[in-house]
């Protein structure tokens, strides 16, 4: 259908499979301002120390080097240790850095992984499909934002450095310290600025991303029909299923009622098929239980194969409560359950005397 027809909000399903292929409105811009603005931060905290310790480091290493008895062990050594020195040194710096990266990144789209996304497409090495991109309306877009990006750089490095340009030209003659410290003032200013800059640009490319990402993932009314329609019979289909685990689970039960040492009832509204093997188990366990008319079935099953049938109602409704199929029945009832077993046990060995 035509995009013209796409009227209808992507539904709840819609976004999720959008969003397990990845396609997520984002703005890659965010991450650059804040790299921008987080190393300004992070240079601000640690840029002294870092100078500091690189500048002693420095010297260091001149003074060995000019050490007569300079060998390739203590070459190896000392570079060594200047490679664990600056990764120290940088260490703070770079974790503001990729920390400041995923919370951006998070902070967009959430925590989340989109396999699909991952996986090769080989239509995108096709020529024409890339020739396709390459003059296609989103290049475009993505062609004029980094021209701005560009234009946005040149701009803020111009101003910086001619609002100190008198600065910058009594530098001629004076020593290296007062040269770096004003190059290194200006830096900062620029990494601010350009800071900045890029948050006012990503913030507007945001904008644009959710309002582009909303627009291209809108469904047509047939479409959303199909998806309703669709996940009607998928419901039906589940509900069907679930009937029939039911009525086999109730079959598989009722098929054990025979293996029963006892059925407890209420008599009425609930039944309880009890089976206890001393050798076997640590306690009685529940192999039927059901109310009203599966409690009548299971009392008809029981009186087929002369299973003992005790009213007693407390106990029946206890035990439909507290135990469930297959599961042994809990310890405060271990005592009335018991007093029930043996008047069973009696009246068998009565039976069978006689």
């Amino acid at each position: 259908m035509a995009a013209e027809d796409k009227t209808e909000a992507p539904t709840p399903k819609r976004r999720r499979e959008l969003r397990e292929a990845g396609q997520v409105a984002r703005s890659p811009e965010l991450g650059t301002a804040a790299s921008f603005l987080v190393a300004w931060m992070a240079l601000r905290a640690f840029g002294e120390h870092t100078v500091r310790t690189m500048s002693e480091m420095l010297t260091l290493n001149f003074q060995s080097i000019k050490q007569p008895d300079v060998t390739t062990d203590g070459l190896m050594h000392t570079g060594m240790s200047n490679v664990l020195l600056f990764a120290r040194v940088m260490a703070p710096i770079a974790g503001l850095l990729i920390v400041a990266g995923l919370a951006v990144s998070v902070l967009q789209v959430g925590f989340h992984i989109a396999p699909k996304a991952l996986r090769p497409q080989f239509s995108r090495i096709n020529p024409l499909q890339g020739a396709k991109r390459f003059v296609s309306l989103r290049s475009l877009q993505e062609l004029l934002k980094a021209l701005t990006k560009v234009f946005i750089v040149g701009f803020v490095a111009f101003k910086a450095l001619s609002d100190h340009l008198i600065e910058l030209s009594r530098l001629t003659g004076s020593d290296l310290k007062a040269g770096m410290s004003l190059m290194g003032s200006i830096g900062m200013e620029l990494l601010l600025k350009v800071g900045l800059a890029f948050l006012m640009l990503a913030l507007l490319d945001y904008w644009f991303q959710r309002w582009q990402f909303e627009k291209t993932s809108k469904m047509t009314k047939q479409e959303v029909k199909e998806e309703q329609r669709s996940q009607e019979l998928n419901e039906q289909i589940r509900g069907r299923i679930r009937s029939l685990q039911r009525q086999l689970a109730r079959k598989r039960m009722m098929q054990r009622v025979p293996q029963a040492d006892v059925v407890i009832t209420n008599p009425t509204h609930y039944a309880v098929a009890l089976q206890y093997d001393a050798s076997k188990m640590a306690a009685p366990v529940c192999v039927a239980k059901g109310q009203r008319l599966i409690a009548q079935q299971i009392k008809e099953l029981a009186r087929q194969h002369g299973v003992p049938l005790v009213e007693n109602k407390p106990l029946a409704q206890a035990l439909y409560r507290a135990v469930e199929v297959d599961q042994a029945i809990p310890r405060e009832l271990y005592k009335a359950v018991a007093e029930v077993l043996a008047f069973i046990y009696r009246l068998k060995g009565q039976r069978m005397a006689s």
